[in-house]
């Protein structure tokens, strides 16, 4: 009985933080709902193109961005309201899934768009996880801290095996338009959540950021190839696998 008390995961936080409830509902949501267009877009690739090779193509037009940008993503998290660059992010998520819903409504879905909205979105994500994640030690105490990023690493564990599995039946089930539809309908949710948590300002000491800041961050990550390496795997944790469709089924 001892055993399962250690065992059992600690939801002191969910009860005691009413900003933590819902960012974790928000992000819960609306993670969800990105891991269902994360297998979706390559699909839609795979339609119209029928070429491995552009949907590997996808991955690329995704790593360069989010490389690039999240150096910039922590420099502003440092410096900005972290709750309103969560909050503008996912705004900014939310008209990249509108506009890949009102592709896929067209009689000829441009393909151009597709790559375009996957740069997009993964320069977004760069931006926006430095803010994301740094909010947790803000809306939390000291203690609860351990706590709360065992739920965040449930919360994405479930919508990285949950969304890809809900979205082959979605695909399989109704047009791309209603799985886009899904999506967006979780971001709906997600900013209805955090325009209700309280501001998060920046320490007072905050530096403004800037080039130089972004371009000593690229150096001195160049110089540790064990901190480069880190990175790249957790990019690969949280990036979801591009599976080429069967063109058998």
């Amino acid at each position: 009985m001892r055993l399962l008390r250690r065992l059992a995961l600690d939801l002191t936080p969910l009860r005691t933080s009413r900003d933590f409830r819902l960012v974790f509902a928000a992000a819960g949501v609306s993670g969800f709902g990105s891991f269902i267009t994360y297998v979706t877009l390559p699909y839609q690739v795979y339609q119209l193109t029928g070429d491995p090779l552009l949907v590997g193509l996808l991955g690329v037009c995704e790593l360069v961005p989010l490389l690039l940008m999240a150096f910039v993503g922590g420099a502003l998290a440092d410096y900005l309201d972290r709750r309103r660059l969560v909050l503008g992010g996912e705004i900014g998520f939310t008209l990249l899934c509108g506009v890949l819903l009102v592709n896929s409504l067209s009689a000829a879905p441009r393909l151009w768009l597709l790559y375009v909205v996957a740069a997009a979105t993964a320069a977004l994500d760069g931006v926006q996880r430095p803010a994301m994640e740094g909010l947790t030690p803000r809306i939390v105490t000291p203690d609860e801290i351990p706590a709360a990023g065992a739920l965040n690493s449930l919360r994405m564990d479930v919508a990285q095996l949950g969304g890809p599995a809900v979205a082959g039946v979605l695909i399989a089930s109704v047009d791309l338009a209603w799985v886009y539809a899904i999506d967006l309908a979780t971001f709906a949710f997600s900013l209805a959540c955090l325009a209700l948590v309280r501001a998060v300002p920046p320490p007072p000491a905050a530096g403004r950021p800037s080039l130089r800041s972004v371009v000593t961050g690229l150096r001195y990550a160049r110089s540790r190839p064990e901190l480069l390496g880190t990175y790249l795997v957790d990019i690969k944790a949280i990036a979801p696998t591009r599976v080429t469709p069967d063109p058998a089924r």
